[in-house]
């Protein structure tokens, strides 16, 4: 047998957006690492719906205006994106 050297991965990046509950009805909490933040909501057309900046580490975000349905979050200022649903 011969073996590859190991090469360390970080699967989640810089750890540094998250978004909860996955599943939303009214209010999302988002948290990032890095203040200002750029966060720009998507429907799954690709348009963005939502556009803000965060000037906190943390911060409940309203999305009962937004039409039930799958969406993508992304953080443009760490490159990250994440999935949720709103009821």
């Amino acid at each position: 047998y011969v073996y590859s050297k190991t090469v360390p991965v970080n699967i989640n990046g810089n750890g540094a957006f998250k978004v909860y509950p996955t599943i939303a009805a009214s209010t999302l909490h988002i948290s990032v690492s890095q203040t200002p933040s750029t966060i720009i909501i998507f429907n799954l057309n690709g348009k963005a719906v939502k556009a803000l900046t965060l000037s906190t580490k943390e911060q409940d975000i309203n999305i009962s205006a937004l039409p039930a349905g799958n969406y993508i979050i992304r953080n443009i200022t760490t490159s990250s994106s994440l999935k949720f649903v709103k009821q």
